[in-house]
């Protein structure tokens, strides 16, 4: 009868034990879905943050491009129409030139560059 009941008990315990590792086991299952689905929401948040960076990066493309050309006619204009053209001025338009090209710029400016930079250097003022 001892057995019986040494038995009964024992198995009472495994039972008891089982169970709180089932439980155990499900909880931190059900734990870890959660903390999955929560890092696949940020995985998605920061890929449409990266899209909208993306985004942002071209428009700061396309506009610093914009005033580049602006910045490059202005300068074109200004020589072709007084003929001549100084050696700092020489300088940045190169400058602004390689700068337009860098930032993916057409060729279209190629040949008004290189007009203006054949344009006779504008001499020193001397005496003044």
């Amino acid at each position: 009868m001892t057995d019986f009941i040494t038995k009964y008990w024992v198995q009472v315990l495994f039972n008891g034990i089982l169970a709180v590792i089932i439980y155990s086991a499900t909880y931190n299952i059900n734990s870890l879905k959660s903390y999955f689905e929560n890092t696949n929401k940020n995985i998605e948040n920061i890929a449409e943050d990266v899209k909208e960076l993306k985004a942002g990066q071209e428009e700061s493309k396309r506009t610093n491009r914009a005033i580049l050309r602006d910045k490059l006619n202005q300068k074109i204009k200004f020589h072709m129409i007084i003929g001549n053209i100084c050696l700092h001025d020489r300088e940045v338009l190169h400058g602004l030139h390689t700068e337009f090209k860098s930032n993916l710029g057409n060729g279209d400016m190629d040949n008004m560059v290189k007009k203006v930079l054949s344009l006779p250097l504008e001499e020193e003022l001397k005496g003044e």
